[in-house]
């Protein structure tokens, strides 16, 4: 949301390089209220995520909506052995998008552990 001073309010904290480059390094708050009116630690959900050596990053949202929902991207390397070792090495184009099946099936195992 925009500010009446042209700022878009994200709830995020970041500071502006002499560049004029933005770097988000927190958030305000890091609580989500589900509809059920529940508080979760979307850190905490992020790390427990992060655990899981086939992903390098996470980002948890959904404060006020019916459903959490994470932005994950998968570690590369980890994804690469996962696949070689099963013998599926399915991989176009990986540097933009991973296509194995060995490697979304592994991240999902990943968010399946955390989730339960």
């Amino acid at each position: 949301m925009l500010g009446a001073d042209g700022w878009l309010r994200t709830g995020d904290v970041g500071s502006i390089d002499a560049d004029g480059f933005l770097s988000i390094t927190d958030r305000k708050k890091d609580l989500i209220v589900t509809p059920g009116g529940e508080n979760v630690s979307a850190q905490n959900i992020e790390n427990a995520l992060k655990a899981s050596r086939y992903i390098s990053q996470a980002l948890v949202v959904g404060d006020r909506r019916p459903y959490l929902a994470a932005l994950i991207t998968v570690d590369q390397e980890e994804a690469e052995k996962a696949a070689r070792n099963a013998d599926q090495l399915q991989l176009r184009a990986c540097a933009i998008f991973c296509v194995c099946v060995v490697c979304l099936g592994v991240v999902g195992d990943a968010v399946s552990e955390v989730d339960a």
